[in-house]
């Protein structure tokens, strides 16, 4: 195959690959009602539908970079996608411990994949690596747009446990395109210098401003993602209608991670184009406590705008261990940091969300909180000065 052929080939492999890594989670909130009523239980155990692959994609990410190093970033998402593939079919069982299972094997899949695809991206495109990181986060974004249009309906029709396990079908064209790329890449010798070794350093506040940000940034996305469907049901929308208003929060994704990096990386300092994107969010979620339908249309202009939001911050956030670093090493070792701590702390949300609604009885306490969060988030961000670089303390 010649070069042009394999590149496409890639391209085709990663992006096939992305339409996977939302699927299992935002096709499960929509139908927590059907869960909850089949399986008896609470909206926290719910939660941890969510909470597991998350709090997985914190605990692996180190350690499936240290493996994809070893074995072959190539070799490490093959058997990731078909782990994810397999894990999304066992939910046809329908049991409480396959379910709960099924999430963490998802999560780890989710966590190396992530780990190890902008290495790939940035070897394989070097001179359009932002342009294919854009492309991989609205696959993403898309994914997850279908996933909670579809899941409701398909509930309807043949249940929770076939409408989450359908979902496994995205596997396989990807692993298809993986195969037939034929080969795996050159994994690095023994003895080689080892690019992991070189150490973070935490002596630095910005090291840690960072970490805290894309924490911030990863806490309100999946708990968002988790519990904005339960938050139009109990303002009193049908399952199907609160379905649509998630797959809006998600489908304008696809646009806006394209969209407001692209203008931001026109400023020499993106502090202005962070603030308003993170103001945007804080609007939306007071918007969504006070007046949630307070007409036909403001359920879905409201999960618009936060979506907007959210879809543009999170690739923005992956861009600040990029411009703190001077080395690829170092960037590869603070977004691992970024990673463990973000979705560590992000594996909270939707659990904590969830605990918090049934102890109030009500949404309002919990989305207050997270727009608390917010406002807490541009004041950090006011302090993320252009030019700093860790290594240089």
């Amino acid at each position: 195959m010649k070069n042009g052929g394999r590149a496409t080939l890639l391209l085709a492999a990663i992006l096939l690959t992305a339409l996977n890594l939302r699927t299992a989670l935002a096709s499960v909130s929509p139908v927590y009602t059907f869960i909850q009523e089949d399986l008896g239980i609470g909206r926290a155990a719910a939660g941890l539908v969510v909470t597991l692959p998350v709090l997985c994609m914190a605990l692996f990410a180190p350690l499936a970079t240290l493996v994809g190093h070893r074995l072959g970033r190539r070799a490490m998402i093959l058997f990731s996608v078909a782990l994810i593939g397999a894990a999304t079919a066992l939910r046809i069982e329908g049991g409480l411990f396959t379910l709960f299972a099924s999430a963490l094997a998802v999560g780890v899949g989710i966590a190396a994949i992530q780990a190890l695809m902008p290495e790939v991206i940035k070897q394989s495109f070097p001179e359009r690596s932002a342009t294919i990181n854009g492309a991989y986060t609205s696959s993403m974004a898309l994914g997850a747009t279908v996933a909670a249009l579809a899941v409701v309906p398909l509930t309807q029709l043949s249940g929770w446990p076939a409408a989450l396990s359908v979902w496994s079908v995205l596997a396989l064209p990807a692993l298809l395109a993986w195969l037939a790329l034929g080969g795996i890449e050159e994994v690095r010798a023994p003895g080689a210098a080892d690019p992991l070794r070189e150490r973070l350093p935490l002596r630095v506040p910005r090291v840690w401003m960072t970490m805290a940000f894309f924490a911030m940034t990863s806490l309100m996305y999946f708990s968002v993602l988790s519990w904005i469907s339960q938050v139009y049901e109990d303002a009193g929308l049908s399952p199907s209608r609160a379905g649509v208003a998630l797959s809006v929060f998600t489908g304008v994704q696809i646009l806006s991670a394209f969209l407001v990096p692209t203008l931001a990386n026109r400023f020499p300092d993106r502090r202005p184009v962070l603030v308003g994107v993170i103001t945007t969010t804080v609007v939306a979620l007071v918007l969504i406590t006070t007046v949630p339908t307070a007409a036909p249309w403001t359920p879905f202009a409201w999960a618009a705008l936060i979506g907007a939001s959210q879809g543009a911050l999170f690739p923005l956030a992956l861009t600040l261990p990029l411009d703190n670093t001077r080395t690829p090493e170092m960037a590869g070792r603070l977004t691992s940091a970024c990673f463990l701590a973000g979705y560590g702390v992000a594996s909270l949300g939707p659990t904590t969300i969830g605990a918090i609604r049934d102890a109030t009885g009500g949404f309002t306490t919990p989305l207050l909180i997270l727009a608390a969060i917010a406002c807490a988030q541009i004041v950090l961000t006011t302090r993320l000065t252009p030019n700093f670089y860790i290594e240089d303390g």
